[in-house]
């Protein structure tokens, strides 16, 4: 019995290393940006390796283990800075059993507007999906990840560029969230609950509830229209409610070429009524100016567009009106565009170029340019 129990373990190994796979990819990021107001353009170069495993195991290629580690070495000549890193991106495993999918380990995982919780996490997700109905629950530890790479708001915490690994915030981030596909006609209805805690330090905690509804309109137009309460206690003050709205709405023209405009709105509350002004988890830029504020007293109204006139080809712009929203009178701040090439010279090679540019309606030291140059060899 014991024979046969080790040969079968031993086939199982050998038929998962026959189809485990592996790689890696070569990055190099040439951006030219203003980084004070007076200095003009500096050059941030970065270059990167990153080397990645990945093995099946049971009896369905959907049952897998990943992992893949980065180095990067950057070159701030604005500020004269020598900044470089090692992290862990990924180590996870995926096992799923009829309707259940599980995943543990650190993996990557985002909030339905994207912009509250986007970031990776120590711990696990369960979904239980069927064709009408799916949930997802999920919990992660912050205190492992490398602060270099992983940028949580917190007031007590700043990353040390120094280190080529700086631990994170000790958090608990867990949540819940369930959708329910084609609940009217082929519109859907999705609902999220957040909550992090800190675990050492200052008492912070923060909890969101989020509701979306999305769908098409047409056959070649779709919405998603997004909103979130959150409510955050830091120390010894009382809880602050506040707000963060998203709407989004796609066309996508019946033409030859692969192509999308689309418009966006987002609302990220300041001292309006009952609300204070918007504090995320993981940091996220709104605005491409020389401050780079994040997701709070603000607004945002946009278009964006992308064409694929080529398959290896593609091209994307967005334009932004942006407007300050810290207190009850909401007013015009600046504007911002990008435009962006990406164009894959062979399957391994990926090349793009973009320029970005906001113009502040008053504060010209706010004014900023940014011109990227990206290469991408896989291997």
């Amino acid at each position: 019995m014991k024979k046969s129990i080790i040969t079968t373990a031993l086939v199982s190994l050998t038929l998962a290393a026959f189809a485990a796979d592996f790689g890696g990819t070569f990055t190099n990021i040439s951006k030219f940006a203003d980084q004070t107001p007076d200095d003009g353009l500096k050059l941030d170069q970065k270059d990167a390796v990153s080397l990645w495993f990945s093995t099946p195991f049971g009896s369905s290629d959907a049952n897998n283990f990943l992992i893949m580690g980065t180095y990067q070495f950057e070159r701030n000549f604005g500020i004269e800075k020598t900044i470089q890193y090692v992290d862990l991106d990924t180590a996870r495993v995926i096992y799923n059993v009829s309707d259940l999918t599980l995943t543990a380990g650190r993996f990557f995982c985002a909030d339905m507007t994207g912009r509250i919780y986007a970031q990776n996490g120590d711990g696990v997700s369960v979904t239980y999906a069927l064709p009408s109905f799916n949930v997802t629950a999920y919990g992660f530890y912050t205190g492992l990840l490398n602060s270099q790479t992983t940028t949580i708001l917190d007031p007590e915490f700043s990353a040390d560029p120094d280190k080529l690994y700086d631990m994170c915030p000790k958090y608990f981030a867990g949540g819940l969230k369930a959708c329910l596909p084609g609940l009217m006609g082929e519109q859907s209805v999705s609902a999220e609950g957040i909550f992090t805690t800190k675990l050492s330090g200052t008492a912070n905690t923060r909890a969101y509830a989020e509701a979306q509804l999305s769908g098409p309109l047409t056959n070649n137009i779709y919405y998603d229209v997004t909103g979130a309460f959150g409510f955050s206690k830091y120390d010894e003050g009382d809880f602050e409610m506040s707000n963060l709205s998203v709407a989004n709405l796609n066309f996508y023209p019946p033409l030859n070429a692969e192509t999308s405009i689309g418009l966006s709105a987002v609302y990220a509350s300041g001292e309006q009524g009952p609300f204070k002004p918007f504090v995320g988890f993981t940091s996220s830029t709104a605005v491409e100016s020389i401050d780079e504020p994040e997701y709070t007293s603000l607004a945002k109204a946009g278009i964006n567009a992308s064409v694929k006139p080529v398959r290896n080809l593609l091209l994307l712009a967005g334009a932004d009106a942006v407007f300050d929203a810290k207190d009850d009178s909401i007013e015009y701040k600046g504007f911002q565009y990008n435009a962006k090439i990406n164009w894959q010279i062979v399957s391994d090679v990926l090349a793009s170029a973009g320029i970005t540019q906001y113009f502040d309606s008053d504060i010209s030291d706010n004014n900023k340019t940014s011109v990227t140059i990206k290469a991408v060899i896989s291997f």
